[in-house]
């Protein structure tokens, strides 16, 4: 990163801490092509059990300091300028998250900020908006970000503006923990008519909506697709998936133990577990919008983040 440090724009840090994983990016707008923007993903699970405890549990406490002082590391060598760190769903519900944030900001040495459901879905629409070329044409576009607590839902006119967003509270994370199948099909069916009573108004026909994917789920039904060995972002992004070929994956999936599936090339850990509950959620959203596929985006909330930066980042101390 030191050439980096010799651009007009120093690098800025975003950290997103969300339900499944806790993500990092260190990145300047005039970094020079050749050298990498530093990207790390840890899967800590922080949101394990909140929708039935209402807590944070000790060890995914733990598990979340852990990444975190991890990503101190890379921050001491990278030196950024400024930092935004964004905590969402599992620490908008845990009422023990501000013990935990106060723990976090020693380790980091800048805020962590709860952001609600219309700034987590202000901020995906960014970075989408900014890394992705969205489709031309007659239809309006959909992001969804299916993440581990929440799944944010944001309508974009043709030019990228904002028309309507809304956060429902059903993710990857908390379907799956929805282990009693009553309890699952009436958490789908809350979010189908939640969804339905969103959609409706904005549409005399669905089906002129794009749908766009932004998130774990998302990107990891395009890397099985695509057969990767290794995750890779350049590949995955603007990648279609088919209705049709999600079903198929489910269908496959369904057959595979969870800890099997995390084995499976381009997943990342702690991925496998969950992935049948995230791709239901896009089911829901296909389903409800008369989709045939979607557009799948390897930038979201992280670099939405890192984008507002300039404004909403705060100065890093790096004294302790």
């Amino acid at each position: 990163m030191e050439a980096t440090a010799k651009t007009s724009i120093p690098p800025s840090c975003a950290i997103d801490l969300g339900t499944n994983s806790f993500r990092l990016l260190i990145d300047s707008p005039l970094r020079p092509a050749s050298i990498p923007a530093i990207k790390k993903l840890i899967t800590v699970r922080i949101g394990q059990d909140v929708v039935t405890t209402g807590q944070i549990c000790p060890e995914a406490m733990e598990r979340g300091l852990s990444a975190l002082a991890e990503f101190r590391r890379e921050m001491e060598i990278a030196r950024p300028c400024f930092c935004r760190c964004c905590g969402t769903e599992a620490l908008r519900r845990a009422q023990n998250s501000p013990l935990f944030i106060k723990k976090a900001e020693k380790i980091l040495g800048c805020a962590v900020e709860l952001i609600d459901g219309t700034q987590e879905a202000a901020l995906t629409a960014a970075g989408v908006f900014a890394s992705l070329c969205l489709p031309t044409g007659p239809a309006e576009i959909i992001i969804a970000d299916v993440g581990g607590g929440s799944t944010e839902v944001i309508v974009l006119s043709r030019h990228g503006k904002i028309v309507q967003s809304a956060s429902f509270s059903i993710g990857a994370v908390s379907l799956t923990e929805a282990e009693d199948g009553d309890m699952k099909t009436s958490a789908l069916g809350i979010f189908r008519k939640d969804l339905n009573d969103f959609i409706d108004p904005l549409a005399k026909n669905k089906n002129q909506f794009t749908l766009i994917g932004s998130g774990g789920t998302a990107t990891a039904m395009a890397a099985l697709e695509l057969k990767l060995e290794t995750y890779d972002g350049t590949r995955v992004q603007g990648h279609g998936l088919t209705r049709s070929m999600i079903d198929l994956f489910h269908h496959r999936l369904s057959a595979i133990p969870p800890g099997s599936r995390s084995l499976l090339p381009g997943l990342e850990e702690g991925r496998g577990d969950i992935i049948l509950a995230g791709m239901e959620i896009y089911q829901e959203l296909l389903a409800t919008i008369g989709g045939e596929g979607m557009i799948v985006s390897d930038a979201g909330l992280l670099e939405g983040i890192l984008l507002s930066c300039p404004n909403q980042g705060r100065p890093l101390n790096f004294s302790f």
